[in-house]
């Protein structure tokens, strides 16, 4: 039986959240991208536009991958095991985590 791909992500997030590094929020995702630190940005489907623009300009700039996560900003903060929501995030170590491959 296959699972969903959407389980599936899930769990990498997962497992980068707890073996990798990862950096929550809009502003530290910006950061890491100008600093060239950032492998992967998430972006939750309800993100408002102009930080979603902004986000894609940069990371476009830097040549980083952008993946839009499949829920909304709480759907994103309780995948990450917080209990706030999180509109953005990004990776910066992946870990044990496959999430990088395509």
């Amino acid at each position: 039986m296959v699972k969903n791909t959407g389980d599936n992500i899930n769990t990498k997030i997962k497992l980068a959240m707890k073996s990798g590094k990862i950096l929550l929020g809009y502003k530290n995702a910006l950061r890491s991208i100008r600093k060239g630190e950032s492998k992967l940005v998430f972006i939750a489907n309800n993100c408002p536009l102009v930080r979603k623009y902004e986000i894609e300009y940069y990371a476009a700039l830097g040549g980083v991958n952008i993946k839009t996560f499949n829920g909304n900003n709480t759907n994103m903060g309780t995948v990450l095991g917080k209990y706030f929501r999180c509109s953005t995030f990004s990776i910066i170590n992946p870990g044990d985590s496959d999430i990088l491959a395509k």
